[in-house]
């Protein structure tokens, strides 16, 4: 008599019908009873699959579904499944094969598509995987290849096809909670919050599992985090941790966000580690935990250099074929890449503009990989300025890594170091035969795959060079140059009169107890004075009656203290016009702010520091001309701010001399600086030539 090994097909409907009703204690019994009748049925085994991948227990679902396959291994839908599990388990390129396997064994077969699709998606392959949806979507109309096909293109930058994508499978089926989270995802990356609220304001109808109701509730954390509402932002990403660990990463890095912001740097730092158990955010975390380091500014030189080391390290990067370097003429022209995810308005295109301007000869071609979506006026000025410029953002780092070698550049610049969007996987990958750093993170990578680090010789003093992992490359002057906003745009106005006002125009998280402390020592001393903080943060009332607090605490009157939210980069520049001195943070010290502040004429007061990051203002002043408003200490960081009408006046400055004097130094000196710039990129090509010959 033939032993029976699969489910009879009453069996099957019955468990399917458990699987539609999501009656997961009633599965658990049944599918044991099933396995240990037909414990050599792989359709045992794949139920068994799905139901434990359904309730998180991938390691098992996995071990079930292998099972499956050792006994029937062409089973389609086992395949398909297994390939979606190992997506889950971060296994994302295994994922990718047993997806293609799917395909090949069911070519008909919509769910097939679909799951090969979102393992593409999982692999940062949008391209790819909106092509799989669309053929999923071919075999078979459905919302949820509508919904994922949505999410790719939303990932690709394409918003308005996106959104018209998840409105269809939102028409198809109203009651699918994820489709109404993802299309307020797409609101939420065009900026528009209100809609992104609406949006999910329509699920609370909606019947809501624990997973789905953390997703939820961490949709709500984003949009009010950009709403600058930190402490509903911080209660929604509370919820969603609390319910439940599926969407921890992006949880935990918004909750040490929120904490950096109200200056509880140590609680920011213990998020940030949590979301590095991620293994598809790891990379991100790990660079957010570095720079916040960085704004804390509690570790010596020699503890911060082992703790980036230590985390660099663990940053993951794709792995590939090294292929042939091309036959190199010594006079054909050096091929330099810029890397970065700020050519747009911000602080970074700012010292970069008129480098790029003044950069492309006979002897260099400038290419510039951008990994954001955003374009404005810069990112157009950009393009005309680059040899040739090319968008990355949606490419995963396999394909960066591919194009930038395809390219053949000879020399690759990272804007970003830790900094947000940051590339350094890809340069960890080794993209071109010489790496560098420069601009966006003063401070070493840890990244031993990045040469050298752009810099001068206050930044990095010799005796400082064994706490970077990058060789320094010096410039003659600083390693800023500021990028001319134009001053027939900016006019300035004196401002001196008899109610000093102070400033401070730097992010908050630079603000800490000592900053303030020194402030409001100021203030105490110079009683007819005000002081003029202005940031984006303060948009939220709590984080400004944080700082409020800290100086009505000490005495200081409330209308002594007047807070500015953000604006147009002009109205910004202008309100300059309304200050008299500008009051650095230590120990991050500003730059793009101390530049602008220069251009506007306005004085910046400014404390030595002891590391690179530290010395930013520093090099900025001493290299302007301006050494008299650097202090050596918080002592002599408060006398020269007490007493700047009478340092003004006795060094005859005044806002349109300063101006002029700044305009005419060495940091706004774009020809000279790029002739140095290109002097040394060509020195240190010419070196590894040496080397090669």
């Amino acid at each position: 008599m033939n032993e029976i090994t699969e489910p009879s097909k009453e069996e099957v409907n019955k468990i399917l019908g458990l699987f539609e009703k999501r009656s997961f204690e009633e599965l658990d019994i049944t599918l044991m009873e099933i396995i240990n009748r037909y414990p050599r049925g792989s359709t045992a085994w794949l139920f068994l699959g799905m139901y434990l991948g359904q309730i998180n227990r991938l390691d098992d679902a996995e071990k079930a579904l292998t099972k499956s396959l050792s006994i029937n291994p062409n089973y389609g839908e086992g395949i398909r499944l297994l390939a979606d599990i190992l997506r889950r388990k971060g296994k994302i390129l295994q994922g990718i094969d047993y997806g293609k396997k799917a395909i090949k064994i069911l070519p008909k077969y919509a769910a097939a598509y679909d799951t090969l699709g979102t393992c593409y998606a999982s692999n940062k392959n949008y391209k790819n995987a909106t092509d799989m949806f669309y053929k999923a979507l071919e075999l078979n109309e459905n919302p949820i290849s509508y919904n994922n096909l949505g999410n790719a293109l939303r990932n690709l930058g394409n918003y308005k096809e996106s959104i018209l994508v998840l409105n269809k499978a939102i028409e198809l089926n109203p009651n699918i909670i994820q489709i109404f989270i993802n299309l307020s995802l797409t609101y939420f990356e065009t900026r528009d919050y209100e809609k992104a609220l609406k949006t999910l304001e329509k699920i609370k109808s909606l019947k809501i599992d624990k997973i789905t109701e953390s997703s939820v509730f961490a949709a709500y954390g984003h949009i009010y985090r950009k709403l600058h509402k930190y402490k509903l932002s911080e209660k929604y990403y509370l919820l969603a941790k609390n319910t439940s660990d599926e969407y921890s990463s992006g949880v935990y890095d918004g909750l040490a966000e929120i904490n950096s912001l109200k200056l509880n740097h140590l609680e920011s730092l213990k998020y940030f580690k949590k979301g590095m158990l991620n293994p598809s955010t790891i990379n991100n975390s790990i660079s957010n935990y570095l720079m916040t380091l960085s704004y804390f500014g509690k570790k010596n030189k020699k503890d911060l250099h082992k703790e980036i080391i230590k985390y660099a390290t663990q940053i993951i990067t794709p792995k590939i074929k090294i292929k042939k370097k091309k036959n190199i003429l010594k006079d054909s022209p050096i091929r330099v890449g810029f890397i970065s995810g700020d050519f747009h308005q911000h602080p970074v295109s700012f010292f970069l503009k008129d480098v790029i301007c003044n950069f492309n000869d006979k002897f260099f071609e400038s290419y510039g990989y951008y990994n954001h979506h955003l374009s404005d006026e810069v990112t157009i000025d950009f393009k005309k300025e680059f040899s040739k410029f090319k968008y990355i953002h949606a490419m995963n780092d396999y394909e960066k890594l591919n194009l930038i070698r395809d390219d053949e550049i000879d020399i690759l610049i990272d804007l970003s170091g830790h900094t947000a969007r940051n590339s350094l996987a890809v340069l960890k990958g080794k993209a071109a035969p010489i790496q560098m750093t420069w601009l966006g993170f003063s401070e070493t990578t840890g990244i031993k795959e990045i040469d050298n680090i752009i810099c001068d010789k206050i930044s990095i003093p010799s005796n400082e060079e064994k706490f970077f992992s990058e060789k320094p490359i010096r410039l003659k002057n600083s390693f800023y140059c500021f990028s001319n906003p134009g001053q027939d745009n900016f006019p300035i106005k004196s401002k001196l009169d008899k109610t000093l006002i102070y400033g401070c125009f730097s992010n908050i998280k630079k603000i800490n107890e000592a900053v303030i402390d020194s402030w409001i020592k100021i203030l105490s001393k110079n009683t007819d004075s005000k002081i003029f903080l202005k940031s984006q943060y303060y948009r939220d009332r709590e984080i400004k009656e944080n700082i409020l607090k800290k100086f009505l605490l000490q005495g200081i009157n409330k209308n002594r203290i007047i807070f500015d939210t953000d604006s147009s980069r002009k109205d910004y520049l202008l309100d300059y016009n309304k200050i008299d001195v500008i009051l650095d943070t230590f120990p991050y010290p500003g730059g793009t702010t101390t530049c602008e502040s220069l251009f506007m004429g306005t004085p910046v007061v400014t404390i030595e520091g002891n590391t690179f990051l530290s010395r930013n203002g520093e090099n900025i002043l001493r290299n302007a001309g301006f050494s008299d408003f650097i202090a050596k200490n918080k002592r002599e960081y408060i006398d020269i701010a007490v007493d700047i009408k009478k340092i003004l006046n006795s060094l005859n400055y005044n806002k349109e001399n300063i101006r002029e004097k700044f305009i005419n130094s060495s940091i706004m000196n774009q020809e000279e600086f790029t002739l140095d710039f290109k002097k040394k990129l060509k020195e240190r090509w010419n070196k590894y030539l040496s080397r090669k010959i």
